[in-house]
């Protein structure tokens, strides 16, 4: 502003001494000021205006920061950020899983699908699809949290969860295979079935 203004009046100045008409050049050096106060004004209010912005900015940024740094938010970075962190299952030959949920619900599904070809008499797939049931509605119903999901399955580590699932798995293909629901092809011998407890005495 200063070297608009200090322009402005050495161009009033300048017509003082070409023309040598000091009222010209007073109302000259009027409208030069009158111009000044405009635009002193319009950067007021331009400087008004970002500081407004500046404020709703800390006011945005202090909102952020009590939403990140609360205790709740916390908790929910870290589940993941720990989950992420893992690098050992402290168990030879059983690596850490980058996925394990998703892999988890695919294993079971995977499972429930097979038991289906199973005649539903089968002693066999009313249980282990009881079981596999079970283990699905808890892992979906853990959210991807994955250390609330090792609580409930009580399987030891995610890891061992999915390892037992995918047995699980190959055990209930071998079934279909070897129709083990089919009767035995040659008769028991007599008391083969009856355990102590059951046995009738003699």
């Amino acid at each position: 502003m200063s070297s608009s203004r200090d322009w402005s009046e050495g161009v009033v100045h300048a017509r003082v001494r070409n023309a040598g008409n000091k009222d010209a050049a007073k109302n000259d050096l009027d409208v030069v000021r009158d111009v000044d106060k405009m635009e002193w004004r319009r950067e007021g209010k331009a400087l008004n205006a970002a500081a407004a912005m500046a404020v709703e900015v800390n006011e945005d940024n202090f909102r952020l920061r009590q939403y990140l740094f609360s205790p709740l938010t916390m908790f929910r970075v870290t589940r993941p950020l720990a989950n992420a962190l893992k690098r050992t299952t402290g168990i030879t030959g059983l690596a850490v899983h980058p996925n394990p949920l998703p892999q988890l619900t695919k294993t079971y599904e995977q499972t429930l699908s097979v038991l289906a070809s199973i005649p539903q008499s089968s002693v066999y797939r009313q249980g282990v699809e009881a079981l596999v049931l079970r283990k699905l509605n808890i892992v979906q119903n853990a959210n991807g949290d994955i250390a609330a999901a090792e609580v409930r399955l009580d399987e030891g580590q995610i890891e061992e969860a999915l390892d037992i699932a995918s047995d699980e798995l190959s055990l209930a293909a071998k079934m279909v295979e070897w129709k083990a629901w089919e009767p035995l092809e040659e008769k028991p011998e007599a008391g083969q079935w009856e355990y102590a407890a059951t046995a009738p005495s003699s």
